[in-house]
């Protein structure tokens, strides 16, 4: 079926779809043109893509586009969703769907509802050579979870390749999450894509994070090797893996400090004393301290706290040590450092 949006009867994609049954169609192609409309595809084994050399545009202040039905195919598209209230762009609950060279900008709110991208909450989905474009407040490019969008439970979700994609973030906004909200997510595969967070502050984003949510509180989850993550995919600025965060985040830079247990970063010129002295009490956290000098004396009054610097693990004389983190104490009278607490590991 062929949709063009100044001739009946199929002038939206919509109708084309409702139609696909009774043509015994199993493509609906869509010539040029900007489509105003919300699509959901729920026909078996249809693929949506764009006629020959035509770039089309779907566009709503709701879901854009949902899939429900098994086998479907998109391909090709410049997607719009100007969404408010939490709601994804792209939603995706029929199993084995593909979703390839497409263009997404999801103009999230900025409110507290959680607005995604793409929302994956089905087994056997690939999403391949797309590019993700995210703005809003609290909002994430893809999600990959075990619950639906009324609530209700995923039996399975697994085998989901997100694979040679950018992902474009944005204040406050996750670039690929994996989240379970029953424990039924497995083997999710994130390999050779691009992450861009240039130019944001360094504690506004998160690349991709892998969360547990069934208990009280998320915790990080193992559905991910994010070590393999990391050396798999291009991230910008470079990044790290932050293990009791389950997440992987902008590394530590040139006299920064961060607390790898809750994300929180300090510099200026007393980062070391502002990290242990936060407002969130850092007992038995672990404090990871960035290359460059650090002209203040610390004291260190916080019970099983760990201070680990950029060759931490690295012997003093090893010629394997790169960068170091040189803490000169803040005059010539001062100690470097004051140990006052039980516990601690410098």
């Amino acid at each position: 079926l062929l949709v063009d949006d100044d001739r009946s009867p199929h002038d939206s994609i919509q109708a084309a779809v409702d139609n696909a049954d009774d043509f015994e169609a199993d493509t609906v192609r869509v010539i040029d043109g900007t489509y105003e409309e919300s699509v959901t595809v729920d026909v078996e084994g249809l693929t949506l893509e764009t006629a020959d050399d035509a770039e089309p545009t779907i566009t709503d202040d709701e879901n854009v586009l949902e899939v429900t039905a098994s086998d479907v195919a998109v391909d090709g598209f410049e997607i719009i969703g100007d969404t408010t209230g939490g709601t994804p762009t792209i939603a995706v609950e029929g199993e084995n769907a593909e979703l390839t060279d497409l263009d997404i900008t999801h103009n999230g709110d900025d409110g507290d509802n959680v607005g995604q991208g793409i929302r994956v909450a089905a087994s056997g989905v690939t999403v391949d050579n797309v590019d993700v474009d995210v703005s809003g407040l609290n909002n994430i490019a893809l999600n990959v979870q075990d619950e639906q969008r009324d609530d209700s439970e995923v039996d399975q979700v697994e085998n989901v390749d997100i694979v040679n994609s950018e992902f474009e973030l944005s204040s406050d906004t996750t670039g690929v999450l994996v989240s379970e909200d029953f424990g039924n997510v497995d083997d999710v595969t994130v390999d050779d894509n691009e992450f861009d967070a240039d130019g944001l502050d360094r504690d506004e984003f998160a690349f991709v994070a892998d969360l547990d949510n069934t208990g009280a509180d998320p915790v990080p989850n193992d559905v991910l090797e994010l070590e393999d993550v990391l050396e798999d995919n291009t991230f910008t600025p470079d990044a790290a893996v932050f293990d009791e965060l389950g997440a992987i985040l902008a590394e530590v830079d040139e006299n920064e400090v961060v607390n790898a247990n809750t994300g929180e970063r300090f510099d200026g010129d007393d980062a070391i004393q502002d990290a242990i002295g936060a407002e969130l009490r850092p007992d038995g956290h672990t404090l990871l301290v960035g290359p460059g000098t650090y002209d203040e004396s610390v004291t260190v009054d916080v019970e099983g706290l760990t201070l680990e610097g950029p060759n931490a693990g690295i012997a003093g004389d090893s010629d394997d040590r790169g960068d170091e983190a040189v803490v000169t104490g803040a005059g010539t009278d001062t100690n470097a450092f004051v140990v006052e607490a039980d516990g601690v590991t410098i």
